[in-house]
């Protein structure tokens, strides 16, 4: 299935509120869209919590060398397949339905 809406969200040294941030996205009411996680080379923990979430909506992502959210943001925007992009930072969270 090719999802409606691609929500790509850049990530550098976010593990105190990524959790919270990829669980606003994965608890909506649609099932019509892929996360995709773009890891900007974090020095904390964040690369390995969200390479070891495990839903099919998931996409992951890592920079090659860092450089800053925005070529995060394009290089998710190149891995994306929905018909629709949006962007997401990595400390907010969507409300519920919100998609």
């Amino acid at each position: 299935m090719t999802p409606t809406l691609s929500i790509i969200v850049p990530i550098y040294n976010r593990i105190d509120v990524i959790s919270s941030c990829v669980e606003s996205v994965l608890q909506d009411g649609s099932s019509e869209f892929e996360l995709i996680l773009i890891d900007d080379l974090s020095t904390d923990n964040s690369f390995n919590f969200i390479k070891d979430i495990n839903d099919p909506r998931v996409k992951i992502g890592q920079s090659k060398i860092r450089k800053n959210g925005n070529v995060a943001r394009n290089l998710g925007a190149e891995m994306a397949r929905g018909k629709y992009l949006t962007f997401l930072d990595s400390d907010d969270i969507y409300l519920h339905d919100r998609i």
